[in-house]
């Protein structure tokens, strides 16, 4: 009995002694693997930190750096000695300091993230950063900074880039304005020579034609007074625009602008149509720069009617009507046409389909209706040629 017992003793203190050896096995794996993902939780917080760009700092209420991390030291504005366990006072510029305070102060008051920019001078150089700062702690932030200037100075290059080619486009668009210029103005001085030498040769000749002299004398005048017109609105095109718009009719314009072209459009027979509404409502304008752009419409629709074979028929039609509370002018011609994928094209600035154009007359067009309140578009015609239309706001009528 007592030897039985006693069996019975020690394989009880056996089974506990094993509970306890596997309760001790079980912690220690356990232990193993809590240590396992810590370790693998701080690889991939490091990871991520080297991941991040910008500079860390860990502050107090009072602005006091309290840690800080740099993926590259370099990057840093002073050595870890020199601002660790420092105020920022000390550390930056007074008034980026004071906003740095500021800035804190509202971080911890409402919980909300706060954002801010500022520049600094390094390297002989302005650098420009960003700051992010949240609450951490009851009395702690986190200030998140990252240097910016990379992607400021790519943002002035970019600002730079474009304003030489916005000067480009200017002058390439004075360019047009003047060819066009220049092509309106060899109407009547072409007209002037003529008429100068056919009087010059009547006055040398034996039998004096006083009647005709006087005719191709009064040509000349007109034709002057013509390129005079002509230059005279080139000016008011060109100079600033001191004066106010004035009420236009567009019949007027049209009309002015269709005188300055005859010549050339009579010397390349065109057939000229006008179906012009009658009681068009004014519109407010200048007119200078409104002659411009249907004088370079018509010189457009006369290239494309130039383009055709001599025995086609080349038909131009000018009209007008209101619309919906606007006024809309039509130019529509028989020519070489545009193709559908070119109808938005057409506006692009340097975009020609003349050898010798360089495609800014449609845009200086459209910019001139735009700042008028206005739209300019194309549409195919039928059965061949362009319509260029282009509406403005009328005036209300009493």
């Amino acid at each position: 009995m007592l030897v039985a017992a006693l069996d019975r003793l020690l394989a009880s203190v056996g089974l506990c002694r094993h509970a306890r050896l596997t309760q001790a096995r079980d912690t220690a794996v356990r232990l193993g693997e809590a240590e396992q993902e810590a370790r693998e939780a701080q690889q991939r917080n490091r990871a991520i930190l080297k991941a991040i760009p910008d500079l860390m700092f860990l502050q107090d209420h009072e602005g006091v750096y309290l840690e800080y991390y740099a993926r590259d030291p370099k990057l840093l504005l002073l050595p870890p000695e020199l601002f660790l366990g420092r105020r920022m006072q000390d550390v930056l510029p007074p008034d980026l300091a004071g906003t740095f305070a500021h800035w804190i102060a509202q971080a911890l008051a409402t919980e909300e993230p706060v954002s801010l920019s500022y520049t600094l001078p390094l390297n002989g150089r302005s650098s420009h950063f960003e700051a992010r700062i949240l609450k951490c702690g009851e009395k702690t932030v986190l200030s998140v900074i990252r240097d910016m200037t990379a992607q400021k100075d790519a943002e002035e290059r970019l600002h730079r880039a474009y304003r030489a080619l916005t000067r480009q486009w200017h002058l390439m668009g004075l360019a047009e304005l003047a060819s066009s210029l220049a092509r309106e103005v060899n109407q009547p001085l072409s007209a002037v020579l003529a008429n100068a030498q056919v009087a010059l040769r009547w006055l040398n000749s034996d039998a004096r034609q006083h009647d005709q002299i006087r005719g191709a004398v009064e040509d000349v005048i007109a034709d002057a007074h013509r390129t005079a017109a002509i230059l005279h609105d080139a000016q008011s095109v060109f100079a600033p625009q001191t004066e106010q718009a004035t009420p236009l009719s567009l019949n007027v314009v049209i009309r002015s602008a269709y005188a300055l072209m005859s010549a050339h459009l009579e010397g390349i027979h065109a057939s000229v149509r006008f179906d012009l509404a009658s009681n068009l409502p004014m519109v407010l304008g200048h007119r200078a720069q409104l002659q411009h752009v249907v004088s370079h419409l018509l010189m457009n629709a006369a290239d494309a009617l130039s383009a055709l074979p001599l025995a086609a028929t080349r038909t131009l039609c000018l009209s007008s009507r209101c619309d919906d509370g606007r006024v809309v002018v039509a130019i529509a011609d028989s020519g070489i046409g545009i193709t559908a994928p070119m109808l938005d094209q057409v506006f692009d600035p340097l975009y020609t389909t003349k050898r010798d154009g360089v495609g800014m007359g449609l845009t200086v067009s459209r910019s001139i209706i735009e700042a008028h309140g206005g739209t300019l578009w194309a549409e195919e015609n039928i059965p061949a040629g362009a319509v260029i239309h282009f509406s403005l706001p009328h005036l209300a009528q009493d």
